[in-house]
């Protein structure tokens, strides 16, 4: 069996198993308690970037002071709550790259049927 471990091409791919499952569970946590509280599934896709900004750092300067300080209302560490915001501002940021993408393709396939 190990011989045929060997074989398998792994090279370039994302390495998932790497990512600590119980980091995983606390963003879950979070996500969770955010429909428990009664924000739809989708909800936070809306929120403004600011609105996750000022919460990040409400959060991060509250781990600061004591790295193992939790949130009043959900029970879960501050630490997990910044990376649950930073982790919503990142996945805008990657939304707004995508539609730039496609206005920049958009843009450069009307130039080129214009010719």
């Amino acid at each position: 069996m190990e011989a045929d471990q060997k074989l398998k091409k792994d090279a370039g791919k994302l390495r998932y198993d790497l990512t600590p499952v119980e980091i995983e569970e606390k963003l879950a946590r979070i996500f969770t308690f955010g429909i428990e509280k009664g924000y739809g599934e989708e909800s936070w896709k809306k929120v403004e970037e600011k609105r996750y900004i000022a919460a990040l750092r409400r959060h991060f300067a509250e781990y600061l002071k004591d790295p193992q300080s939790k949130d009043a209302e959900s029970g879960e560490l501050h630490i997990a709550h910044a990376m649950w915001n930073a982790g919503t501002l990142m996945w805008k940021a990657m939304q707004d790259e995508e539609r730039e993408k496609k206005s920049v393709n958009i843009s450069y396939s009307y130039a080129a049927n214009r010719c």
